[in-house]
């Protein structure tokens, strides 16, 4: 059987981006007109890369929801919404100054990231192992609902550079995924074949 194909991709620029505050939170805040260009542009990408997509998922924060929506359309599909998919909860950090920089620096995180245990939260939001939990219950649907096909996903950058470490293994590229937050609109593809995801 063919490698099932999951296309995650990171939300536009929403105005929680461009004001520098961090925010996991639903309902979150909307793109920005910025954030809406580089939808229309990342749905272009892919249609281009695959031309055939099963599904496009996203998570239930606006800013996942209306890349999503704007991405689905050069498919010629709805999003579905996917909680499992949505942003890392930072605790007390929501709302406060700061970028993905900021995130990266946090200690739980940087621990999650580098493989070192999922046992910790960030600043009291959830354990790295319940992230890890929902992000995995995610991927199996994929691999039953679409096994051999493609889909998207529009999540959020914290979840793709801790999620993806932590369920792909070193020896099919794991070992080479990004410790760093992807830029808005930034894609992530991974196979599954032989049981396991790659990179």
């Amino acid at each position: 059987m063919s490698a099932t194909t999951l296309v995650l991709a990171r939300h536009g620029q929403a105005q929680v981006n461009a004001d520098r505050r961090m925010s996991a939170r639903p309902p979150g805040s909307p793109l920005t007109e910025l954030g809406r260009q580089q939808a229309g542009d990342l749905g272009a990408r892919l249609a281009e890369a695959h031309p055939v997509v099963d599904a496009v998922y996203a998570s239930p924060l606006l800013r996942a929801r209306q890349t999503a929506e704007i991405v689905a359309k050069a498919f010629g599909l709805n999003p579905i919404e996917r909680p499992e998919i949505a942003e890392v909860d930072i605790g007390i950090l929501e709302g406060t100054p700061g970028n993905d920089a900021t995130i990266l620096d946090e200690p739980a995180f940087a621990q999650w990231v580098h493989r070192r245990g999922l046992d910790r939260s960030m600043a009291g939001g959830e354990l790295g192992s319940d992230m890890l939990r929902r992000f995995q219950a995610f991927l199996d649907d994929v691999v039953r609902e679409h096994a051999g096909g493609t889909v998207v996903a529009v999540t959020h950058g914290g979840l793709m550079a801790a999620g993806v470490p932590n369920v792909v293994p070193a020896g099919a590229g794991g070992g080479d995924a990004e410790v760093s937050i992807p830029v808005n609109c930034a894609v992530i593809e991974l196979a599954h074949t032989g049981g396991h995801w790659r990179l």
